[in-house]
């Protein structure tokens, strides 16, 4: 899994708030804490008691502001989407890519998507073994739409590799991750051995698209 972008401003106030939170705990329980180190009866020099108490404190602060955090990223970022807008894309998704350079072959992909509130994966196979993998990514509110956007590595069966990136707007009605796709694969030649499998008149319009390295075209996930 890697790293992927969000608004600076939700990931600083998120840590604000666990750091506000175990505060609040802290000071809850540090009446406990004192009876415990005033029952300890072998704690009888006071240097030494404060000395460990402060060891204790500073010890303990760090440990429970990482052990929260560490639950958050994990798990309890999933409940405040209410607060933050960043949605939970964790599930298997089904791809559908359409694209004139592709004629009437609309290939399904099987997606599959990970995610902590810091890390993201998107994994992708279609029936053709073609396979992709993300490497990095954002998730941004833009006009109220929430829209993922990830570059991706592609590598077909024929040990053909090259880049993409998809800019998705997610429906959380629908379910759904929709927009377009491109590639860094130069599809003319693949175009020029396949000709005969594609209709005389699309060929000059498909062609037409195909003057400039790369591919386009429009992706749709769904989640099952």
């Amino acid at each position: 899994m890697h790293d992927y972008t969000v608004c600076s401003e939700v990931r600083r106030k998120v840590i604000e708030v666990i750091i506000c939170f175990y505060l609040i705990v802290s000071l809850l329980s540090a009446g406990y804490a004192e009876k415990y180190f005033e029952a300890i009866s072998f704690l009888e020099n006071a240097f030494v008691k404060e000395y460990i108490k402060t060891v204790f404190s500073i010890v303990c602060s760090g440990v429970g502001v990482g052990a929260i955090y560490i639950l958050y990223d994990k798990w309890l970022w999933k409940y405040f989407i209410f607060l933050h807008k960043i949605p939970n894309l964790n599930g298997k998704w089904r791809a559908v890519v359409e694209s004139p350079m592709k004629g009437s072959y609309t290939p399904e992909i099987e997606m599959e998507i990970k995610q902590t509130w810091n890390k993201i994966q998107i994994r992708g196979c279609s029936k053709s073994g073609t396979e992709t993998i993300s490497d990095s990514a954002l998730l941004t509110e833009i006009y109220g739409r929430v829209y993922l956007g990830y570059s991706y590595w592609i590598h077909r069966k024929q040990d053909q590799i090259y880049r993409g990136f998809n800019m998705l707007e997610y429906s959380e009605e629908n379910e759904t991750l929709c927009g377009e796709y491109f590639s860094g694969k130069d599809i003319r030649e693949e175009l020029y051995q396949n000709l005969s499998k594609i209709k005389s008149k699309d060929r000059k319009k498909i062609m037409q698209k195909a003057k400039g390295c790369g591919s386009k075209g429009y992706i749709i996930l769904r989640k099952v």
